[in-house]
């Protein structure tokens, strides 16, 4: 019987993408515990940018999204899925709505034929946080 590869796909997200901003020596990596298939409460990146994430299934298809509301758009600059499987990835999907927190812009990554098991966003300070069903801290967000 074969196992099937952990694998995380990351995509660099054009649109807020900054330039030119090194990475501080103090950025770090911090893992959170955040259930799939539910969007998140609004996390912030430093003391003002607010953005959410959702991550797990559709189907037979991982799927990972990162939100970005108005204002916040240079905060970070790509994000991933951490998935299960031999999957194929799907076009990246990109657009904005709206939601009770306001406007945002979203960028999602599709894997077919596979199950997700987290996702990660990075920021333009270096930072990088991981999201995982079961592993991690708890997060600590906010209603909007």
């Amino acid at each position: 019987m074969r196992r099937p590869l952990a694998r995380a796909l990351m995509v660099l997200t054009p649109f807020v993408l900054v330039a030119g901003l090194a990475a501080p020596a103090s950025a770090d990596t911090r893992t959170f515990r955040y259930p799939k298939q539910r969007v998140s409460e609004q996390f912030r990146f430093g003391n003002a940018c607010p953005y959410k994430i959702f991550y797990g299934q559709f189907n037979t298809a991982a799927f990972a999204e990162v939100r970005v509301y108005t204002g916040c758009g240079g905060v970070y600059t790509s994000m991933g899925l951490y998935y299960t499987g031999n999957g194929r990835r799907l076009p990246d999907n990109t657009g904005g709505g709206q939601d009770g927190c306001g406007s945002y812009l979203y960028r999602q990554v599709v894997v077919d034929n596979a199950t997700a098991t987290g996702m990660y966003v990075d920021f333009v300070n270096g930072n990088r946080r991981i999201f995982r069903p079961n592993t991690g801290e708890p997060t600590s967000g906010r209603a909007c």
